[in-house]
């Protein structure tokens, strides 16, 4: 990983580890209304957990039949409980209407986590739900896999070759009633693994495919057996607005995708390639950070990670308009790393720059798949432990436990994303920022005073303000982050430069 400066990382205000003798992860995590944090839980059982807002157990409830179910995605729905979503092989106890296989199954639960309504998708093959969003517009968005051409999978194209999965999407009223539902792919295996709604009422999904031919263009595959990372932009009617194969002869794979406050989007994922689109690899899988302009074509991307496997599971985008991204690393020359497979989390700017990175585990395993920003601008993040020490108290000795972890607030003022300029700050005007080292400053003052510390709190620079216009100069410093202090008689405060 490329050494910067790095801003102080938030702290870890408390972990659970929940489970017992078996396989416990949690695969998808909300902040609730009241505060807590709704878990699903992904294992040999369809389960949902509700923390209070300190950490504790405040209900668990497990739902499915005899056979396996396993709960993959689940959101808040205010005032309403929430929405899960994953997959079922069983015919009886909670779930009706199995159509064979393994069914997309969706949960309509109350804030006590009793079931309002239950509904089976799929036809006489296999599907999976792997995420659900809380459509604006009214019901639900569901996106995952399909194998079937029967039951309520209708028009897809049928594959000749195997393996036969294609991206499925299925839109539901707050009922449960299909409104519509469209697969996508071609001729290979193509999923999805995150979807998201859109400020125009239209959905964007992303996922992994291996076709060449049919919905996707732009592969960049080298064998059958290599993936690109998949993004496909979609109306309010399923209808393809645009679509983007993006990685190079290696393998990649597409996480998560969140909408930016530019129209564009951050994707989130992993990388094998050094080719392509891809570029920067540090070696083994990288996580792989990918910004999209609004029509799907790439901004540009950023290889994150060190010598070893790293990989990116959810991202979202914070406050000020810049972005966090969450998942695994288990590379020795990323700082903090404490052996094995370690919870990763990493707040980005401008182009990927690295603001800064946490590692959270023990000497043993942790994985980390999923993450939420909390409405204290703090995050939480789970996942999977088999450790015992270091940041991990409480494991209850199984294969590996459930492991969940809330961060403190990240405190440090950061000028937020501009829309028409967007890394200039809204009223303190700095730009380029990030920049090569040369800043113009703009301020409604024309005196003060300007100091600049590096991370460790030292003063390496100050000048005097006698115009609302002047230039700061930190072009012998090293790249990294470093924190302005602005002082006018009046009020003091603190801005964030980085240079790289």
């Amino acid at each position: 990983m490329q050494q910067f400066a790095l801003a102080q990382a938030p702290g870890m205000l408390w972990q659970n580890c929940m489970g017992g003798t078996g396989y416990d992860q949690v695969t998808a995590i909300q902040q609730a209304d009241d505060g807590g944090y709704a878990c699903a839980i992904g294992s040999f059982d369809f389960k949902v957990v509700k923390l209070t807002p300190g950490g504790s157990i405040d209900w668990q409830k497990t739902y499915g039949g005899s056979d396996a179910d396993v709960a993959y995605s689940i959101k808040t729905i205010p005032d309403h409980g929430y929405i899960v979503t994953g997959y079922t092989k069983s015919v009886n106890v909670d779930v009706t209407g199995n159509h064979g296989g393994a069914d997309m199954w969706v949960l309509r639960i109350d804030i006590l986590g009793n079931i309002l309504w239950e509904k089976c998708y799929g036809g006489s093959g296999d599907e999976q739900g792997r995420s659900v969003a809380v459509d604006p517009t009214g019901g639900f968005i569901i996106a995952g896999l399909t194998t079937s051409y029967d039951g309520d999978v209708k028009g897809r194209v049928v594959k000749t070759t195997a393996p036969d999965c294609d991206l499925w999407v299925v839109k539901i009223d707050d009922t449960g009633r299909i409104v519509w539902q469209r697969s996508y792919g071609g001729s290979m295996s193509d999923a999805a693994n995150c979807i998201r709604c859109t400020n125009d009422k239209g959905y964007i999904v992303i996922g992994d495919t291996y076709s060449n031919d049919g919905d996707v263009k732009h592969f960049h595959r080298s064998a059958d057996t290599t993936s690109d990372m998949w993004a496909i932009k979609l109306n309010a009617a399923g209808d393809t607005v645009w679509e983007r194969a993006m990685g190079g002869t290696g393998n990649e794979t597409g996480s998560a995708i969140q909408q930016t406050i530019d129209g564009g989007y951050i994707a989130g994922g992993i990388t094998g390639s050094v080719n392509g689109d891809v570029s920067g690899n540090h070696g083994d899988d990288d996580g792989w950070i990918v910004k999209l302009l609004p029509n799907g074509i790439i901004d540009w991307q950023k290889c994150i990670g060190g010598n070893n496997g790293d990989g990116i599971y959810d991202i979202d985008v914070t406050p000020d308009g810049w972005y966090v991204a969450a998942g695994v690393e288990s590379s020795t020359n990323v700082t903090g790393n404490h052996g094995g497979y370690d919870f990763w989390i990493t707040k980005l700017a401008y182009k990927g720059t690295i603001v800064w990175q946490k590692c959270l585990g023990g000497s043993n395993h942790d994985y980390g798949s999923c993450m939420a920003q909390s409405r204290d601008k703090g995050f939480v993040m789970g996942g999977w432990t088999m450790s015992n020490d270091g940041d991990v108290s409480g494991n209850h000795g199984g294969h590996y436990d459930t492991w969940v972890v809330k961060m403190d607030p990240d405190t440090m003022k950061v000028p937020p994303l501009n829309i028409n300029n967007p890394y200039q700050a809204t009223t303190v005007s700095l730009s380029p920022n990030p920049s090569t080292g040369v800043f113009k400053l703009q301020t409604p003052f024309n005196s003060g005073h300007i100091t600049i510390y590096d991370l460790t709190g030292i003063s390496i620079y100050e000048s005097n303000i006698t115009d609302q216009n002047s230039v700061i100069d930190i072009r012998n410093f090293a790249a990294g982050v470093y924190m302005l202090r602005i002082n006018n008689n009046t009020t003091s405060d603190n801005y964030k430069l980085v240079k790289y």
